[in-house]
Parts: structure tokens; sequence; C-alpha cells
């Protein structure tokens, strides 16, 4: 009886966890200042706001952009100010991706290098894959030596990934 009683105040407790964060955006949607207004609660990982709604994750962004302009049409929650936390309906518009690209570009907040998500290598091992290939090494060989695939390494010494960091060892 106690797991029971236990589940259901885990349940309670989560819903008013999500009425708490319903609220905050509901305001959100009045806000008249043109400053960023943080998202106060969970963040995830890639540092946008959340919250499940019906077992499902929901970002804050997206849902205020939606509530404040609509459907998005298969489009992007863009930032206007660039702050992945601002739920200020003010700041955020329905772009597509690659608009929402150029934007991380020109507010800095696109992941490079090592701060990818899929970055498998650290920029010292690109930089010593580089210098091998300059040398006359080939890229089976730089690969087994630094213990990646050689698909990984034929990508970056041949300019189609890390591209910021290598051009200047590979082309000076």
């Amino acid at each position: 009886m106690a797991d029971g009683q236990a589940k259901v105040r885990k349940k309670a407790f989560y819903g008013r966890d999500v009425a708490q964060k319903k609220r905050f955006l509901s305001a959100a949607l009045g806000v008249q200042h043109q400053d960023c207004l943080i998202w106060p609660y969970t963040v995830l990982d890639t540092g946008y706001g959340f919250f499940h709604e019906n077992r499902r994750r929901v970002t804050a962004h997206r849902y205020v952009c939606e509530a404040a302009h609509g459907p998005s049409n298969g489009l992007y929650a863009t930032h206007k100010c660039g702050v992945k936390r601002c739920v200020n309906p003010a700041h955020l518009e329905w772009g597509t991706p690659k608009k929402n690209a150029l934007d991380k570009a020109a507010h800095g907040t696109q992941p490079h290098g090592e701060q990818h998500c899929c970055a498998v290598l650290t920029e010292s091992e690109v930089l010593e894959a580089c210098r091998r290939f300059k040398r006359g090494e080939r890229a089976p060989q730089i690969a087994k030596a630094l213990g990646h695939k050689r698909q990984t390494i034929s990508a970056i010494v041949h300019g189609r990934n890390w591209k910021r960091l290598t051009s200047e060892v590979l082309n000076g």
C-alpha cells in the first residue's frame, strides 16, 4: 500500500510541476519588454528548456513560438537573440533549417570541434592526423595508429570535416 501511495504522490507532484511551468509559459506570452525571458526550469543537454506533457517532451521555446506565432508547418523555432533558454515571444520566430543554421553561426551558438555532439576525436588528435598526412602517411595507417576509423581520418585529411582547424595545417 505504501508503494501505491508513493506513486500517487509522485504523480501529483509531476502534475503540479507541469502546471507551474505552463503558468510561467502563459505569463511569457503576455511579456511586453524586449529583454530575454530566461526559462528557469529543467534544461536539456543542448541548453533548451523543456517540460513533459502527456508523456511527450516539449521544448519551452517551441511551445511559446507556436502559441504566439501559430503552427510551425515543419519550420524551426529560431531565436533572434541567440539565447537558447529565452522564451520571450518577441525573440522567437519560425524559420527554415538554413536560417536556423545561419542564426547559430551569427550568434556563435553552433558547436564546433570537440563541443559538437558527434565529435569522436580531440583537437590534438585531429592536428596529429593532419601532420602525419602531410608527412606522407596514408589515412588507413593514421587511423590504425590513432585508434579511429579510416573513414573518419580520411574525411579530416581531405578537408571534409574539422575544416576550421585543419585548413592551416594541410594547406599551409
